[in-house]
């Protein structure tokens, strides 16, 4: 009877242990806003696969990649985020007359949305939630509620979409404004690869100004765009300066607006497909 009770006693403290241990790994709970000044001294890594709980990591991961660190790894959204409208500075930055420090990794965004995304940098050229992307994958993530103010190159997920860079599965509604040239609703400038993504933006700029994308060299399949689209020269619902490039499976949602497809087109395929609703 006694070796009996020793028993049970070790069985409970094991499973008190193990619930302990468990416990320890669940990731902490953090307050659905952000305050735009914390920033997580690190992140957790999961079999090769940074994992982004809240709004400090995902901007601790804004500031590696922006000193040059962990540019080529791999980032996943575990929880839907919302930045609060704190002021974001983008992920990957462009510098003028030099290569800068581009996102190069791989950014799954695991069907989470991101809310709250505010940028003012209205003389800054280059900005998103990810500035510079040159080689690198960003799929599965929703944008809401985007506010976006800057100069050249904006859009609400990338600001230049680089060659080699990828985007797939991706949305994004809110407003996007550019004082000047190569204004999108999902993309700035793409001179990658845009698949299965869409907008639902009011987008304004100057020149190249387009509902899904500003000027494009890169290729456009199955994505579509709505929303208003302002601008002065060069002004499409779906892409405002299509340079080079395809576009195909691609739809423009009707605004209340007669504005074409394209703002101006020399060159590149554009195919039968492009359509609107």
């Amino acid at each position: 009877m006694i070796a009996a009770r020793h028993f049970y006693r070790r069985l409970v403290l094991l499973a008190s242990i193990l619930l302990l241990a468990e416990v320890a790994q669940e990731p902490p709970s953090f307050a659905a806003g952000w305050d735009g000044v914390t920033i997580s001294p690190d992140i957790s890594k999961n079999h090769g696969v940074y994992e982004l709980y809240c709004p400090e990591e995902l901007a601790c991961m804004a500031q590696w990649i922006n000193a040059r660190k962990n540019a080529k790894a791999t980032y996943r959204l575990m929880r839907d985020i919302d930045l609060g409208g704190a002021k974001w500075k983008p992920i990957g930055l462009w510098v003028e007359n030099y290569e800068g420090w581009p996102f190069r990794g791989t950014f799954d965004g695991n069907g989470k949305t991101i809310s709250g995304l505010r940028i003012d940098y209205r003389d800054e050229p280059v900005q998103g939630l990810f500035g510079y992307v040159a080689g690198g994958r960003i799929s599965n993530i929703r944008l809401v509620d985007v506010d976006i103010d800057g100069g050249s190159c904006i859009g609400a997920l990338v600001g230049w979409l680089a060659e080699g860079g990828r985007i797939s599965g991706a949305f994004a509604s809110g407003r996007v404004k550019g004082g000047e040239r190569d204004i999108g609703g999902l993309v700035g400038r793409n001179d990658g690869r845009i698949a299965n993504s869409g907008t639902a933006l009011d987008v304004e700029g100057q020149q190249n100004v387009g509902g899904l994308i500003g000027l494009n060299t890169g290729h456009i399949d199955h994505a579509y765009a709505r929303g208003t689209v302002k601008g002065e020269w060069n002004v499409g619902g779906l892409v405002g300066y299509f340079q080079a490039g395809s576009v195909t499976n691609t739809t423009r949602r009707r605004n209340g607006g007669e504005i074409p497809h394209f703002g101006a087109v020399d060159g590149g395929i554009v195919s039968h497909d492009v359509h609107v609703e």
